[in-house]
């Protein structure tokens, strides 16, 4: 509970979620109170003399009072608020200077984290199906503070060599944690060629895209790959800057 003549904090607000860096205490509609939600900085410093435990109260120092209560717990419901507005749902309490006052407005977008790993050298594999080896500098790592839904883009440009009267294939997957994601299209089989005169080579893109909801804490995003049959399977981004690429994209709000 707020003491006499301290400004209100955080912890003070009556909210179905916890605070933490960053977020805004914003109205949750459903349940009448606080919601925090990501927007910016943390909640606007007033002067304790807008926090009364009557709206009849004079607006003045004499009458500066703890913050009104309305709950066992001590905690301050959004209409409790003095605010030149009424909230709506999702709204941010903001500081009005015009007034000294709250102000509810919608709260700013979260910002977008963009992560990106990309190769430049020219790389290649011989690791045979069904042994699959790390592909170099193809690995994103990060942490979230919460539960995220996260949008994972690879793509690739590959060229692979088939000999004479032969098949081959070339196989990329998508590991989370170490783990790849069966049935959720983490998998790339690559062409399977046959050849019945003379040798071929292939030029060909390979993506894979995936949305996934990850929980608080460390994460890590790679990508594997092997071959089955003919010659090597290769990345050229060296060779060839303009025709050849690999990427790994990790973003969330």
């Amino acid at each position: 509970m707020p003491e006499i003549g301290k400004r209100v904090r955080p912890v003070d607000l009556r909210a179905t979620n916890a605070p933490s860096d960053t977020l805004v205490p914003s109205y949750d509609a459903l349940s009448g109170l606080f919601k925090w939600i990501a927007g910016g900085g943390g909640p606007p410093a007033v002067h304790d003399k807008t926090y009364h435990t009557s709206p009849t109260l004079p607006d003045t120092d004499a009458h500066k009072t703890a913050s009104p209560i309305d709950h066992p717990d001590a905690s301050i419901r959004p209409a409790k608020l003095d605010a030149i507005d009424s909230p709506a749902d999702g709204e941010a309490a903001t500081y009005d200077s015009a007034t000294g006052k709250f102000k509810w407005a919608p709260a700013a977008a979260a910002a977008l984290t963009l992560l990106q790993a990309m190769g430049t050298t020219d790389v290649g594999t011989t690791s045979s199906y069904p042994t699959y080896e790390d592909m170099p500098d193809m690995v994103v790592e990060f942490t979230l503070t919460e539960q995220k839904t996260v949008l994972i883009i690879f793509s690739l440009t590959c060229y692979m060599h088939a000999v004479s009267s032969s098949s081959m294939f070339s196989f990329f997957k998508l590991l989370i944690d170490g783990n790849c994601l069966t049935g959720e299209g983490g998998a790339f089989g690559g062409i399977s060629n046959v050849v019945n005169e003379g040798d071929m080579e292939l030029v060909f893109p390979v993506n894979i895209t995936l949305v996934k909801t990850l929980g608080a804490g460390a994460h890590t995003i790679k990508i594997q790959w092997c071959k089955l049959g003919g010659d090597d399977v290769w990345n050229l981004p060296a060779s060839y800057p303009d025709h050849y690429h690999r990427r790994l994209i990790v973003q969330y709000l």
